[in-house]
């Protein structure tokens, strides 16, 4: 996937546009759903993306000093045993999960293969932790859906 991009400014923009659709996605969800878990984790998810778009427009402008966190969990491997979702208007809430989780892993290998090819130690970090925190709403998402429909009672 990376090498279908000339310049490092290429990437970065291509990283950005992705937290706002991820950004916007969530929002919208968080205001169509009506559970108030949900809809606060959603908020939660939405809030994130900004900060990842945030972070890497300081990336743009050349500040890039970042900390990394502490390396998710695997989860429970649902996204990987779930087929992708096209959305559509009348997605069902087990559809959205799935969609929401698939969308997360996407971009949890996106930004390991950034850090993979980071010129620097600051930037490799910063996409170690942008990796972490994507990783990190997959695993809420997969605990959600399998609470509410693997495990439901």
């Amino acid at each position: 996937m990376l090498g279908e991009f000339q310049t490092f400014e290429q990437v970065i923009d291509f990283a950005i546009d992705r937290e706002i659709r991820s950004h916007l996605f969530y929002r919208a969800w968080a205001r169509r759903v009506s559970d108030p878990i949900l809809r606060q984790a959603f908020q939660q998810f939405s809030d994130q993306e900004f900060e990842h778009q945030k972070k890497l427009a300081k990336v743009k402008q050349g500040q890039c000093k970042y900390l990394t966190g502490d390396m998710p969990t695997l989860g429970l491997g649902i996204a990987e045993a779930t087929e992708d979702i096209t959305p559509h208007s009348e997605m069902s809430l087990a559809e959205v999960l799935i969609l929401a989780m698939n969308k997360e892993k996407q971009a949890y290998h996106f930004y390991l293969q950034l850090a993979t090819g980071a010129d620097t130690e600051d930037l490799a970090d910063l996409f170690l932790n942008l990796a972490n925190e994507e990783a990190n709403h997959k695993v809420r998402l997969e605990i959600e859906y399998d609470d509410r429909f693997l495990h439901a009672e």
